[in-house]
Formats: structure tokens, sequence, C-alpha cells
């Protein structure tokens, strides 16, 4: 289960939780394909965050 995102103070805890918000969108068909532009706001800067499906080696 992935932490509520008022606990994400680590990589750890960061990787965990963006990993199980991914799986979660692509199990319930929600494209995860994309990118997006996350605002900023106060002393928090904008982000470009983009999100591509890794194929897996053959």
């Amino acid at each position: 289960m992935a932490p509520d995102i008022t606990d994400v103070t680590d990589k750890e805890t960061f990787d965990s939780a963006l990993t199980a918000l991914i799986q979660t969108a692509h199990q319930n068909d929600v494209p995860v394909d994309g990118g997006w532009e996350v605002a900023g706001r106060g002393d928090v800067p904008a982000w470009d965050v983009v999100v591509t499906a890794v194929e897996p080696d053959s």
C-alpha cells in the first residue's frame, strides 16, 4: 500500500508512493504515458514530469 503523500519525507517513500500511483493508474486503465506541468507555489518550484513505459528486454 502506498504511503499517504504527507508521509513522503525521504527518497524511498517517494519511490514507493510514485510506484504505487503509476501501477494503480495503469491497473485502472488510466493512461500514464505523457508529460505534465506541475505548478509551483511559494518556495516550491514548478516541475515538468515525463512518464514513459519501458519495454522489457526480450
